[in-house]
């Protein structure tokens, strides 16, 4: 056995503390198929300082065989989209490198999940765009 001396007092969690407002923008999204409806996974990126280059993925529930799930699922999408100034859109690349502001939040270890980053509160940069017409939502467009 190589003996080996490791302290992990010294090592961060890399976790982005609860309530840190950073500047991120989407580097990957999709809309994947399930049983009981739509989801949007989406991964955005820390632009800059302390936690540049930290990555956080959330998803959305956007058609749901439970309308309540499907209703706050749209509403979060809406929430990014507004942040993005992208009201409509038919593909989700739509939404990548559009800087917004997210506010993040610290989801407590459940079950067999660790502690992980969510997405919070999400608002326009200072410095956006004004928000364009675009086309329709992905859950209204029929297959």
């Amino acid at each position: 056995m190589a003996y080996f001396s490791f302290d992990t007092d010294d090592i961060e969690s890399g976790l982005i503390p609860d309530g840190t407002v950073v500047k991120v923008a989407v580097v990957d999204s999709d809309i994947v198929e399930r049983d009981w409806g739509l989801r949007m996974p989406v991964t955005v990126e820390v632009l800059d300082g302390q936690w540049e280059g930290s990555r956080i993925t959330d998803g959305y529930n956007i058609k749901h065989t439970n309308p309540k799930t499907q209703g706050m699922g749209q509403k979060l999408l809406k929430r990014l989209c507004t942040a993005v100034g992208v009201p409509k859109f038919r593909d989700t690349n739509e939404l990548h490198g559009k800087p917004f502001m997210l506010t993040v939040k610290l989801e407590p270890a459940n079950g067999d999940w660790d502690e992980s980053n969510r997405f919070g509160k999400m608002e326009q940069c200072p410095d956006a765009a004004p928000v364009g017409e675009e086309m329709a939502t992905p859950w209204a467009i029929e297959k």
